[in-house]
Parts: structure tokens; C-alpha cells; sequence
């Protein structure tokens, strides 16, 4: 069951015994009502004028059945004061978990770009270094390149833990944090691996006996390097899906009737992960 019909199963179920309540006591003041009637005709040999004529009795009568709907009008509004200010309270909160999440996809998005760029860049680089006469060193020195890296690892791991923390309010986005987990699993190792190798690659002054590098060190490298490409565009992707998912689940009720469309890859083969259907 999700969060929305939760809430709104609760609500209706406090309706429901509001309305119990009310019949309860309508049906109390109506049966005592009845009593003193059947009192008053059947055994004091009463007369039905007396009752309809205005009495003190009646007035008394009517004066209970007026207190009785006066205290359902304050209790309705009452309850409907802590209806609106728990919807309020909801609200709130929606928009501060977006937020939240918003933030930490911000902070990723660019340590995923990474992912993509840096293999590319050092694969181009490592080809034209290879053609010269006199090798040099790189650009991208074993600090930097394990400094990027572990942005990367650091990126993914915030974003699982935030989505961890709101996991009872959205409990349909454990999705989400079971592929970012997957593809943190997927990544370490071929991070860690090229990490190696790069350093090995980067400079020719520290690796002269392996320079220049054969074709098949070259291949295994470009190889690595493009898996490592593959599962940086998957988690762009992935960080694109959720913050179309967390727009649509969080803020659809703080803006009703707006949706945003997810997102429409040209490649049939990639995959849009997205929330079950009649969430949010």
C-alpha cells in the first residue's frame, strides 16, 4: 500500500467513526427522548398537546439537541483544523526531502560527467603521448585521478544514504537505492583496476621498461576504460529518472495535476528506472 492510500484509507476510517460517534449520540438523545414520552402518554396518562405545546421540558429537549449539534460543529471543525495543518505538515516536508535530494543530485551529476570524460580523455591522450618521438608524462597525475575517483564512489554512497533516510515516507524509491548499490558494486573494481593501470600509463619516467605499451596492455585499457564510460552514462541517467520520480511522488500533491514526463532515451536498450504506477 502506498503513502497516499494510506493516508487516505486513515482518513476515511476517522470519518467513519466520527460518524459512528454522532449516530450514537443521536440515537441516545432520540431513545431518552422517546422514554420520557412513553412515560408521560403511557403511564401519567400524558397528553401528546402537552409535548408539541412549547414546555419546559421541550425546551430543555431542544436545548440538549442544540448543544449536541453545536459540539459537532466545533469537533468537525476542530477536526478539520488538524487535518489541514497535518496536510500543511505534510507538504512541508515533501518539499524539504525534495530539496534535500535535489541537492545531493546536484552534487553528483558532475562526478558522473567525470566518469565519462576522464577515460575518454586519457585514452585520446595515451594515443597521441604513444605517437611521440619523446614520450611525456600526462596531465592527469596519479593523485588527481584517484582524487576523481573516489568523488565518484563518495557521490553514489551520499545519495544511497539519503534515500535511505526518507525510506519510510517513500518507500517506493528502494528502487533507486538498489541500483545506485549495484552499480557502486559494478564500479569499484574497474575503478580500482584502471586506477592502476592509468598510473602505470600516465608516466613514462616511472614506467620506462613498459614503454611505450604494447597493443594488447592498450586494448585491455581502452576496454576497462569503456565499461567505466558505460556505468557513468548509467548513473546520469539513473540521477535523471530520480529526480523526475522524486518531482512527481513529493511535489504532485504540493502542485496536483502536473506530472513530469520521464525521461525518453533514443537507445531502446537503456533502461528508465522509474517508481510503481499509482505512487506518490
Amino acid at each position: 500500500m502506498t503513502m497516499t492510500e494510506l493516508e487516505s484509507y486513515g482518513m476515511d476510517k476517522k470519518a467513519q467513526i466520527n460518524n459512528v460517534n454522532r449516530g450514537i449520540m443521536l440515537v441516545g438523545v432520540l431513545l431518552v427522548f422517546g422514554i420520557f414520552v412513553f412515560v408521560d402518554l403511557m403511564l401519567l396518562n400524558g397528553s401528546w398537546g402537552s409535548w408539541i405545546s412549547p414546555t419546559p421540558v421541550v425546551s430543555l429537549f431542544g436545548l440538549i439537541f442544540g448543544f449536541i449539534i453545536l459540539h459537532w460543529q466545533l469537533q468537525e471543525q476542530h477536526l478539520n483544523m488538524i487535518e489541514a495543518n497535518r496536510v500543511q505538515a505534510q507538504d512541508s516536508l515533501r518539499v524539504d526531502i525534495y530539496k534535500e535530494i535535489a541537492t545531493r543530485i546536484e552534487s553528483a551529476d558532475p562526478h558522473f560527467s567525470t566518469l565519462v570524460v576522464l577515460p575518454s580523455i586519457f585514452m585520446i591522450e595515451l594515443r597521441h603521448r604513444m605517437s611521440q618521438a619523446v614520450p611525456r608524462e600526462s596531465q592527469h597525475s596519479l593523485a588527481s585521478i584517484q582524487q576523481d575517483l573516489k568523488g565518484s564512489q563518495d557521490a553514489i554512497i551520499t545519495l544511497m544514504k539519503s534515500l535511505e533516510s526518507y525510506e519510510i515516507a517513500m518507500p517506493e524509491f528502494v528502487i533507486f537505492r538498489e541500483q545506485f548499490g549495484k552499480m557502486l558494486r559494478d564500479l569499484i573494481p574497474a575503478l580500482s583496476e584502471w586506477s592502476l593501470k592509468s598510473s602505470l600509463l600516465a608516466s613514462p619516467k616511472y614506467n620506462a621498461i613498459e614503454w611505450p605499451p604494447n597493443l594488447e596492455t592498450v586494448s585491455q585499457f581502452e576496454a576497462l576504460s569503456t565499461n567505466i564510460v558505460a556505468i557513468g552514462h548509467d548513473l546520469s541517467g539513473l540521477t535523471m529518472d530520480l529526480r523526475v520520480a522524486a518531482q512527481n511522488y513529493l511535489l504532485g500533491k504540493v502542485f496536483p495535476n502536473r506530472q513530469v514526463r520521464p525521461r525518453q532515451p533514443g537507445d531502446p536498450n537503456v533502461v528508465v528506472t522509474t517508481i510503481p504506477e499509482a505512487s506518490g
